[in-house]
């Protein structure tokens, strides 16, 4: 009688010990969880920002009533593109049409490929706003995509277009998570 209690004791105390653990392990896995998507969340946030401020440039808004040749040496240049963390820089008119577009690549700076700038116009168009920020998937790799109308800093005028800016996710964005 003593060990068949014993062992009855032995299971029931096994069984509320596995529970507690496994409750334990998945509210710290839930924490993890939640820690990555803030961070992660973090990440695109400060990217958006910093697009939305680009596109809230007075330079800017000048830049879509002409292809202003000092704005593009002046602006979408490796080092400025680099030091913003920006893969990809394109300018879109109201209706969508490419205004400019532009991709870095270490210290080469290129016109933007075909191919982005047809994927982030349906991206955009399905957002059906002016406004966008989030991970997206585009070809092969994962990026930060932010997207804010182009408007003078007073902002009393109506926008000229989008600007969009990508951020390539790669394993040093991750590393920073």
């Amino acid at each position: 009688t003593v060990s068949i209690l014993s062992l009855g004791l032995y299971f029931l105390v096994n069984q509320f010990t596995l529970d507690n653990f496994n409750n334990l392990e998945t509210k710290i896995l839930h924490k993890q969880i939640d820690r990555v998507n803030n961070s992660i969340s973090n990440l695109v946030d400060e990217h958006s920002q910093k697009m939305t401020d680009w596109a809230q440039w007075d330079k800017t808004y000048d830049f879509m009533h002409s292809l202003d040749g000092s704005y593009i040496d002046e602006t979408l240049n490796s080092m400025t593109l680099n030091a913003l963390g920006f893969n990809s820089v394109i300018y879109f008119t109201p209706s969508l049409d490419l205004h400019y577009g532009v991709t870095v690549a270490g210290e080469s700076v290129q016109p933007a490929e075909a191919s982005l700038v047809n994927q982030t116009k349906e991206i955009l168009a399905k957002a059906s706003s002016q406004s966008f920020q989030g991970l997206v998937h585009l070809g092969d790799d994962v990026f930060m995509l932010a997207a804010s109308p182009i408007l003078p800093n007073k902002g009393d005028q109506k926008s000229l277009g989008v600007l969009v800016a990508t951020s390539k996710v790669n394993t040093d964005t991750f590393e920073l998570v």
